[in-house]
């Protein structure tokens, strides 16, 4: 005889599950403001993975010298999602620099495994066309660009559930100079690691929770 509350439970469990694997988990939030001194301001950290990976811990954290003046920011999101190839982890990242009337003409995001695709760039008009090499990931705008804002925003997709943390190195180039501050020695970005072990305690977490309703019903 099929015990009516254990299906339920069973089936409640597997909804939530097959509900959960479809959605968009935040692992990671972070905002970087840039010096002309060459430092970083890293503001507004959140997320299970940038809190146990990242280099900095899960607070505000300055690198370098940030007692010039704010030339541009990056905000970025971590998401660990799934779709019919598996599961993978999506980086976006805004780029805004309100202190410039100038367009921006390129961004150059450094990265320390290679994506495994990079989106085209933000809009279809003015066109983008996004790259990788090199160690960097590169969107350069076609003819007829305008300002970003801070809706657009650049992603790289990585297959698997991977943790982030934060690299030297990135910069971006303006329609009437460079502004990379001779390389950016202090200038710092989220990027993806590997890290199988968040991964796995994700999925112990699910398995568990799994084993409680069945202990339960």
């Amino acid at each position: 005889m099929i015990n009516k509350k254990s299906l339920c439970v069973t089936l409640v469990g597997v909804i939530a599950l097959v509900a959960q694997s479809a959605m968009a988990t935040l692992v990671h939030n972070s905002r970087e403001y840039y010096y002309s001194t060459g430092g970083t301001s890293i503001q507004a950290v959140t997320g299970s993975s940038s809190s146990n990976h990242d280099d900095f811990g899960n607070t505000a954290h300055n690198v370098g010298n940030v007692s010039g003046s704010i030339l541009w920011q990056i905000e970025e999101q971590g998401y660990w999602l799934h779709d019919s190839s598996g599961d993978y982890t999506l980086v976006s990242y805004t780029v805004t620099a309100p202190s410039y009337s100038s367009d921006v003409t390129s961004v150059h995001i450094p990265y320390i495994l290679a994506p495994g695709s990079v989106s085209s760039g933000p809009g279809t008009a003015p066109p983008w066309t996004g790259s990788a090499s090199a160690g960097y990931a590169n969107w350069v705008a076609g003819v007829g660009f305008g300002p970003l804002t801070p809706t657009d925003s650049f992603q790289l997709r990585y297959a698997g559930h991977l943790a982030i943390t934060f690299i030297k190195g990135p910069w971006i180039d303006f329609a009437d100079h460079t502004d990379n501050q001779g390389g950016g020695a202090n200038w710092v970005v989220s990027a993806v690691v590997p890290a199988p072990g968040a991964a796995l305690l994700v999925s112990l977490g699910l398995g568990f929770v799994g084993w409680a309703k069945r202990r339960l019903a």
